[in-house]
Protein backbone atom coordinates (compact mmCIF):
# COMPACT_ATOMS: atom_id res chain seq x y z
CA UNK A 1 0.00 0.00 0.00
CA UNK A 2 1.31 3.46 -0.98
CA UNK A 3 1.74 5.98 1.79
CA UNK A 4 0.92 9.71 1.41
CA UNK A 5 3.82 11.96 0.57
CA UNK A 6 3.36 13.92 3.78
CA UNK A 7 3.06 10.77 5.91
CA UNK A 8 4.55 11.15 9.39
CA UNK A 9 4.93 7.88 11.27
CA UNK A 10 4.95 9.58 14.68
CA UNK A 11 1.74 11.51 13.98
CA UNK A 12 0.11 8.36 12.56
CA UNK A 13 1.02 6.43 15.73
CA UNK A 14 -0.41 9.15 17.98
CA UNK A 15 -3.57 9.50 15.88
CA UNK A 16 -4.19 5.74 15.89
CA UNK A 17 -3.52 5.59 19.62
CA UNK A 18 -6.01 8.40 20.24
CA UNK A 19 -8.74 6.90 18.04
CA UNK A 20 -8.35 3.33 19.29
CA UNK A 21 -7.28 3.85 22.90
CA UNK A 22 -9.60 6.63 24.08
CA UNK A 23 -12.86 4.68 23.49
CA UNK A 24 -11.39 1.77 25.43
CA UNK A 25 -10.36 4.11 28.23
CA UNK A 26 -13.92 5.45 28.39
CA UNK A 27 -15.27 1.90 28.64
CA UNK A 28 -12.76 1.01 31.35
CA UNK A 29 -13.73 4.13 33.32
CA UNK A 30 -17.45 4.12 32.50
CA UNK A 31 -18.14 4.65 36.21
CA UNK A 32 -16.42 8.06 35.75
CA UNK A 33 -18.62 9.82 33.14
CA UNK A 34 -16.59 13.05 32.98
CA UNK A 35 -13.24 13.35 31.22
CA UNK A 36 -12.02 15.98 33.68
CA UNK A 37 -12.99 14.55 37.08
CA UNK A 38 -10.17 15.56 39.43
CA UNK A 39 -12.15 14.69 42.56
CA UNK A 40 -11.37 10.97 42.82
CA UNK A 41 -8.43 8.62 42.34
CA UNK A 42 -10.09 6.89 39.38
CA UNK A 43 -10.94 10.25 37.87
CA UNK A 44 -7.28 11.22 38.12
CA UNK A 45 -6.26 7.92 36.52
CA UNK A 46 -8.70 8.46 33.66
CA UNK A 47 -7.23 11.91 33.00
CA UNK A 48 -3.71 10.48 33.15
CA UNK A 49 -4.55 7.76 30.59
CA UNK A 50 -6.68 9.86 28.22
CA UNK A 51 -4.73 10.83 25.10
CA UNK A 52 -4.87 14.45 23.96
CA UNK A 53 -4.16 15.82 20.47
CA UNK A 54 -1.37 18.04 21.80
CA UNK A 55 0.49 15.23 23.59
CA UNK A 56 4.15 14.65 22.86
CA UNK A 57 5.31 11.21 21.73
CA UNK A 58 6.82 10.59 25.18
CA UNK A 59 3.57 11.48 26.94
CA UNK A 60 1.59 9.30 24.52
CA UNK A 61 3.80 6.32 25.36
CA UNK A 62 3.47 7.11 29.07
CA UNK A 63 -0.33 7.19 28.89
CA UNK A 64 -0.38 3.93 26.94
CA UNK A 65 1.92 2.23 29.44
CA UNK A 66 -0.16 3.42 32.43
CA UNK A 67 -3.37 2.09 30.87
CA UNK A 68 -1.75 -1.26 30.13
CA UNK A 69 -0.53 -1.48 33.73
CA UNK A 70 -4.06 -0.78 35.01
CA UNK A 71 -5.50 -3.47 32.73
CA UNK A 72 -2.84 -5.97 33.78
CA UNK A 73 -3.40 -5.19 37.47
CA UNK A 74 -7.12 -5.83 37.07
CA UNK A 75 -6.59 -9.08 35.17
CA UNK A 76 -4.14 -10.36 37.79
CA UNK A 77 -6.52 -9.44 40.63
CA UNK A 78 -9.43 -11.23 38.97
CA UNK A 79 -7.38 -14.33 38.14
CA UNK A 80 -6.03 -14.59 41.68
CA UNK A 81 -9.54 -14.16 43.03
CA UNK A 82 -10.83 -17.01 40.88
CA UNK A 83 -7.88 -19.33 41.44
CA UNK A 84 -8.07 -18.79 45.16
CA UNK A 85 -4.43 -18.31 46.13
CA UNK A 86 -4.40 -21.63 47.98
CA UNK A 87 -7.31 -20.82 50.32
CA UNK A 88 -10.54 -21.57 48.50
CA UNK A 89 -13.69 -23.58 49.03
CA UNK A 90 -11.99 -26.75 50.22
CA UNK A 91 -14.65 -28.76 48.37
CA UNK A 92 -15.35 -32.26 49.55
CA UNK A 93 -15.79 -35.02 46.96
CA UNK A 94 -19.44 -35.57 47.76
CA UNK A 95 -20.17 -31.87 47.19
CA UNK A 96 -18.20 -31.35 43.96
CA UNK A 97 -21.05 -31.97 41.51
CA UNK A 98 -23.50 -29.77 43.41
CA UNK A 99 -21.05 -26.93 44.00
CA UNK A 100 -19.50 -26.77 40.54
CA UNK A 101 -22.48 -24.97 38.98
CA UNK A 102 -23.08 -22.59 41.88
CA UNK A 103 -21.76 -19.01 41.49
CA UNK A 104 -18.72 -18.47 43.71
CA UNK A 105 -18.30 -15.21 45.64
CA UNK A 106 -14.75 -14.30 46.65
CA UNK A 107 -13.86 -11.53 49.11
CA UNK A 108 -10.26 -10.32 48.92
CA UNK A 109 -8.34 -8.56 51.69
CA UNK A 110 -4.91 -6.99 51.89
CA UNK A 111 -2.54 -4.88 53.95
CA UNK A 112 -2.76 -1.12 53.85
CA UNK A 113 0.06 0.48 51.88
CA UNK A 114 1.53 2.22 54.92
CA UNK A 115 1.83 -1.07 56.86
CA UNK A 116 3.85 -2.92 54.21
CA UNK A 117 7.55 -3.12 55.17
CA UNK A 118 9.92 -1.53 52.68
CA UNK A 119 11.13 -3.90 50.01
CA UNK A 120 8.35 -6.46 50.56
CA UNK A 121 4.94 -7.24 49.13
CA UNK A 122 1.64 -6.84 50.93
CA UNK A 123 0.07 -9.93 52.51
CA UNK A 124 -3.23 -10.98 50.84
CA UNK A 125 -6.13 -12.93 52.29
CA UNK A 126 -9.41 -14.22 50.95
CA UNK A 127 -12.56 -16.09 51.87
CA UNK A 128 -15.33 -17.42 49.65
CA UNK A 129 -18.75 -19.02 49.56
CA UNK A 130 -21.27 -20.20 46.95
CA UNK A 131 -24.70 -18.82 46.09
CA UNK A 132 -27.01 -21.79 46.67
CA UNK A 133 -30.07 -19.91 45.36
CA UNK A 134 -28.60 -19.62 41.85
CA UNK A 135 -26.75 -21.59 39.20
CA UNK A 136 -24.16 -20.49 36.62
CA UNK A 137 -25.59 -22.32 33.62
CA UNK A 138 -29.18 -23.39 32.94
CA UNK A 139 -30.15 -25.84 30.22
CA UNK A 140 -33.61 -25.92 28.63
CA UNK A 141 -36.00 -27.53 31.05
CA UNK A 142 -33.53 -27.41 33.93
CA UNK A 143 -34.66 -26.02 37.26
CA UNK A 144 -32.87 -23.21 39.02
CA UNK A 145 -32.26 -19.52 38.39
CA UNK A 146 -29.30 -17.72 36.83
CA UNK A 147 -28.54 -14.47 38.74
CA UNK A 148 -29.27 -11.18 36.97
CA UNK A 149 -27.73 -7.77 37.58
CA UNK A 150 -30.41 -6.85 40.11
CA UNK A 151 -29.65 -9.98 42.16
CA UNK A 152 -25.94 -9.19 42.18
CA UNK A 153 -26.62 -5.52 43.01
CA UNK A 154 -28.44 -6.65 46.15
CA UNK A 155 -25.60 -9.01 47.02
CA UNK A 156 -23.05 -6.23 46.48
CA UNK A 157 -25.06 -3.92 48.75
CA UNK A 158 -24.99 -6.51 51.55
CA UNK A 159 -21.23 -6.96 51.13
CA UNK A 160 -20.76 -3.18 51.31
CA UNK A 161 -22.86 -3.01 54.48
CA UNK A 162 -20.93 -5.80 56.21
CA UNK A 163 -17.39 -5.24 54.96
CA UNK A 164 -17.30 -1.72 53.55
CA UNK A 165 -17.02 0.13 56.84
CA UNK A 166 -13.25 -0.35 57.19
CA UNK A 167 -13.68 -4.05 58.05
CA UNK A 168 -10.41 -5.74 58.87
CA UNK A 169 -9.16 -8.80 60.71
CA UNK A 170 -5.82 -10.23 61.79
CA UNK A 171 -4.63 -12.88 59.37
CA UNK A 172 -2.64 -15.49 61.25
CA UNK A 173 -1.11 -18.93 61.09
CA UNK A 174 -4.20 -20.87 62.24
CA UNK A 175 -6.51 -22.32 59.58
CA UNK A 176 -10.26 -22.32 60.29
CA UNK A 177 -12.87 -24.05 58.14
CA UNK A 178 -16.61 -23.34 58.11
CA UNK A 179 -18.70 -26.13 56.57
CA UNK A 180 -22.41 -25.63 55.91
CA UNK A 181 -22.98 -26.92 52.35
CA UNK A 182 -26.71 -26.21 52.26
CA UNK A 183 -25.88 -22.57 53.06
CA UNK A 184 -23.13 -22.31 50.43
CA UNK A 185 -20.11 -22.95 52.65
CA UNK A 186 -18.43 -26.02 51.16
CA UNK A 187 -15.52 -26.02 53.57
CA UNK A 188 -14.79 -22.28 53.30
CA UNK A 189 -11.39 -21.49 54.77
CA UNK A 190 -9.56 -18.56 56.28
CA UNK A 191 -6.20 -18.15 58.00
CA UNK A 192 -6.68 -16.11 61.16
CA UNK A 193 -4.77 -15.11 64.29
CA UNK A 194 -7.25 -17.00 66.48
CA UNK A 195 -10.78 -18.41 66.48
CA UNK A 196 -12.36 -15.09 67.46
CA UNK A 197 -10.88 -13.39 64.38
CA UNK A 198 -12.13 -16.21 62.14
CA UNK A 199 -15.59 -16.01 63.70
CA UNK A 200 -15.82 -12.28 62.94
CA UNK A 201 -15.22 -13.04 59.27
CA UNK A 202 -17.71 -15.89 59.01
CA UNK A 203 -20.45 -14.17 61.02
CA UNK A 204 -20.32 -11.24 58.61
CA UNK A 205 -20.13 -13.60 55.63
CA UNK A 206 -23.21 -15.51 56.80
CA UNK A 207 -25.12 -12.24 57.03
CA UNK A 208 -24.10 -11.50 53.43
CA UNK A 209 -25.33 -14.95 52.38
CA UNK A 210 -28.57 -14.47 54.31
CA UNK A 211 -27.85 -17.48 56.52
CA UNK A 212 -27.56 -18.02 60.26
CA UNK A 213 -24.09 -18.55 61.66
CA UNK A 214 -23.62 -21.81 63.59
CA UNK A 215 -20.49 -21.74 65.84
CA UNK A 216 -20.47 -25.57 65.95
CA UNK A 217 -19.67 -25.66 62.22
CA UNK A 218 -16.41 -23.70 62.54
CA UNK A 219 -13.48 -26.07 62.99
CA UNK A 220 -9.74 -25.59 63.29
CA UNK A 221 -7.57 -27.13 60.57
CA UNK A 222 -5.89 -30.41 61.42
CA UNK A 223 -2.45 -29.72 59.98
CA UNK A 224 0.26 -27.89 61.99
CA UNK A 225 0.14 -24.10 61.97
CA UNK A 226 2.62 -22.21 59.82
CA UNK A 227 5.49 -20.55 61.65
CA UNK A 228 6.43 -16.93 61.16
CA UNK A 229 9.71 -16.13 59.43
CA UNK A 230 9.64 -12.35 59.27
CA UNK A 231 13.42 -11.83 59.32
CA UNK A 232 15.05 -14.54 57.18
CA UNK A 233 18.86 -14.62 57.37
CA UNK A 234 19.81 -17.67 55.31
CA UNK A 235 20.19 -18.15 51.57
CA UNK A 236 18.26 -20.86 49.75
CA UNK A 237 19.02 -22.62 46.47
CA UNK A 238 16.64 -21.90 43.59
CA UNK A 239 16.37 -22.81 39.90
CA UNK A 240 18.70 -20.02 38.80
CA UNK A 241 21.05 -19.80 41.76
CA UNK A 242 20.59 -18.64 45.34
CA UNK A 243 18.54 -15.95 47.02
CA UNK A 244 17.45 -14.85 50.46
CA UNK A 245 15.07 -17.20 52.24
CA UNK A 246 11.45 -16.13 51.59
CA UNK A 247 9.70 -14.08 54.24
CA UNK A 248 6.58 -15.46 55.87
CA UNK A 249 4.61 -12.94 57.92
CA UNK A 250 1.34 -14.61 58.85
CA UNK A 251 0.19 -12.26 61.62
CA UNK A 252 -0.84 -9.18 59.70
CA UNK A 253 -3.95 -7.01 59.82
CA UNK A 254 -5.71 -7.11 56.46
CA UNK A 255 -8.61 -4.92 55.32
CA UNK A 256 -11.38 -5.52 52.79
CA UNK A 257 -10.33 -4.72 49.20
CA UNK A 258 -12.90 -6.13 46.80
CA UNK A 259 -15.47 -8.81 46.13
CA UNK A 260 -16.04 -10.66 42.87
CA UNK A 261 -18.48 -13.31 41.68
CA UNK A 262 -17.78 -16.11 39.22
CA UNK A 263 -20.98 -16.48 37.18
CA UNK A 264 -19.45 -18.65 34.45
CA UNK A 265 -18.20 -15.86 32.18
CA UNK A 266 -14.63 -15.32 30.99
CA UNK A 267 -14.21 -12.62 33.63
CA UNK A 268 -16.03 -12.55 36.97
CA UNK A 269 -18.44 -9.78 37.90
CA UNK A 270 -16.82 -7.18 40.16
CA UNK A 271 -19.35 -6.78 42.96
CA UNK A 272 -17.62 -4.30 45.26
CA UNK A 273 -14.32 -2.45 44.99
CA UNK A 274 -12.77 -0.51 47.84
CA UNK A 275 -9.30 -0.34 46.27
CA UNK A 276 -10.11 2.06 43.44
CA UNK A 277 -8.36 -0.26 40.99
CA UNK A 278 -10.97 -2.62 39.56
CA UNK A 279 -13.06 -1.27 36.71
CA UNK A 280 -16.86 -1.00 36.69
CA UNK A 281 -17.86 -2.58 40.02
CA UNK A 282 -21.54 -2.77 40.86
CA UNK A 283 -20.73 -0.90 44.08
CA UNK A 284 -17.68 1.28 44.64
CA UNK A 285 -16.50 2.29 48.11
CA UNK A 286 -14.57 5.57 48.10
Amino acid sequence: MLTPAAFNIVEQFQDATRRVLNPRIRRHFKDIPLDDDFGSDRGQLKIACFHQDKDSLLLTCGRLLLFLILLLDQIISLILGLLGGGVEDGLKDQYNIRAANLPRVVLNFGQSEESIPKGTYGVPAEVSFRLVSFIKFKKTGQSGNVPNESDLQQLAARIRNEFGGNFSFIKGDELYIYTAPFDGFFGSQVYAYNKSEAERVFIALCRVAGKSYDPDLLKAGLHPNKRSNSRPTENVTTYDGTKKEPRWRPRVRVAFKNAICDVGLVQPVVLVDASGILANPLVRIN
